[in-house]
């Protein structure tokens, strides 16, 4: 990490500002001092490891679901550059016109056209300081610098921040940081903040919803994709299937079992994308093999992976468009803008009167209360 980031990071166990005896340039390794109770922390390989005790009855993220996504993100290729920043202005709706200019039926399935790829502007995320809340291996992240945030933030609770750090190490406006999205260890106040394809994956999706909407200053911004809970009793049936019969046994499979399965299921997500695109009653054929095979994809490395990280984690929750809008009126957002892709949406924190005098705040003056965490 950058030393003049520092300021960005925050005591998971009492919020306090961090030190650290390097006062410039790059640390690779070191420590981090907070003052306020002591706690010393981990930097290791250009990140800091910021992650305390929880307290007892307090929600964290699972240790299976951290050794999941840190062998996934760790292990698999994944997409270009292109198809990342085309994705995430999907995801978050930074870009409204996008919507617009671009048509797809299955944005996961969706390879960009040199067309689609000139209407998207990543100059959409230089909106001053942007996080994003269970970054993985940074490839968002890598965007969102790239596409000049002041600063452009990064929390994971997996090892995959040691790949994110290397991705994102040419940029100086990138911070990657591990820790708990139940105890988040940063100032907060941020302009910017989005969490896709990461909260159902939690214990408990609400509360770390929540959590992420804390550390978004009043004005700003909270863009989050869910998993949508499926229409119809076919599709719920195979819904049903997947969460109760196939995840409940393959997520309990050693990584390297799981990955050899996956394998072979993602040359079936091939074979099923090319049946879908012939169309008539080849995507008939298509959808049985859904109860196998998820995802479309042509390339059989991120197939593979496709299903690698819809069968290992050990939590995944699905939710509806009524049940996030009401999470967001909860946490205070309004102009509420729902997106194409369900279940996602973007919001925007109400601006709150300043806070009586000698109130603590989070993030630049004027930022909101010091939350009471969820996961506390």
């Amino acid at each position: 990490m950058w030393a003049e980031h520092i300021g960005e990071l925050r005591c998971p166990a009492c919020r306090g500002e961090l030190c650290s005896a390097v006062q410039a340039g790059w640390i690779d390794s070191g420590e981090l001092l907070c003052p306020g109770c002591g706690q010393r922390f981990q930097i290791s390989a250009g990140v800091p490891r910021l992650f305390c005790g929880a307290a007892a009855g307090s929600i964290a993220v699972d240790p299976r679901t951290r050794e999941s996504f840190s062998f996934e993100w760790l292990r698999y290729p994944v997409t270009t550059p292109e198809e990342d920043l085309f994705t995430l202005l999907a995801l978050t709706g930074v870009q409204p016109e996008l919507y617009k200019q671009v048509r797809y039926s299955n944005l996961f399935a969706h390879q960009p056209t040199t067309q689609d790829l000139a209407a998207c502007d990543a100059s959409a995320f230089a909106r001053g300081r942007v996080v994003e809340l269970g970054c993985g291996m940074g490839k968002y992240v890598a965007v969102v610098a790239k596409g000049g945030a002041t600063v452009a933030v990064g929390l994971d609770a997996s090892a995959a921040v040691e790949r994110a750090a290397t991705l994102c190490r040419e940029h100086r406006n990138a911070l990657i940081v591990q820790g708990d999205i139940f105890r988040p260890p940063l100032s907060g106040g941020y302009d910017l903040a989005y969490s896709v394809g990461v909260l159902h994956h939690t214990p408990d999706a609400r509360a770390a919803f929540l959590c992420a909407a804390s550390l978004v200053r009043d004005g700003g911004e909270l863009a989050v994709w869910l998993y949508p809970r499926s229409p119809g009793l076919p599709s719920r049936a195979v819904e049903w299937y997947h969460d109760r019969v196939a995840r409940a046994l393959l997520s309990r499979l050693p990584h390297r079992t799981l990955e050899r399965i996956c394998g072979w299921l993602g040359r079936l997500t091939v074979v099923k994308s090319r049946w879908r695109a012939r169309g008539g009653g080849w995507r008939q054929l298509a959808r049985l093999l859904n109860v196998l095979a998820v995802g479309e994809h042509h390339d059989p490395g991120v197939a593979a992976f496709l299903n690698f990280d819809w069968y290992s984690p050990p939590f995944r929750s699905r939710h509806t468009v009524d049940e996030l809008g009401l999470w967001y009126a909860e946490a205070g957002f309004d102009s509420l803008r729902v997106l194409p892709e369900p279940v996602s949406a973007i919001g925007r924190r109400k601006v709150m009167a300043p806070p009586p005098p000698g109130t603590a705040s989070i993030g630049p003056a004027g930022g909101k209360p010091v939350p009471a965490f969820p996961g506390c």
